[in-house]
């Protein structure tokens, strides 16, 4: 498992607290987290990245980089749809 280094950590923190949770998202505020992304591929060889924020599918879509994105909200949100329905991924 790989985590994002302290300084891209507060980066991404910054632009979610400071534009993304706003409805502000300049070129900009896209293309840093891209960046981030990018170079945890080159560099990292992640295989796939868990956008475990609600407003990081916003800038970051699955055209980006061939990667899997892993949108936790919209697995919980399926998960709790499917429960809501009888379906228990968890039962045998």
């Amino acid at each position: 498992m790989v985590v994002l280094e302290l300084d891209d950590q507060n980066l991404i923190h910054r632009r979610l607290f400071t534009e993304i949770e706003l409805g502000i998202i300049k070129d900009a505020t896209r293309q840093e987290p891209l960046s981030v992304a990018k170079r945890m591929i080159d560099h990292q060889w992640i295989k796939s990245l868990i956008l475990g924020c609600t407003e990081l599918p916003l800038v970051l879509t699955k055209d980006e980089f061939g990667i899997p994105l892993l949108d936790t909200t919209a697995d919980h949100a399926e998960a709790m749809v499917l429960y809501s329905l009888g379906f228990n991924a968890y039962s045998s």
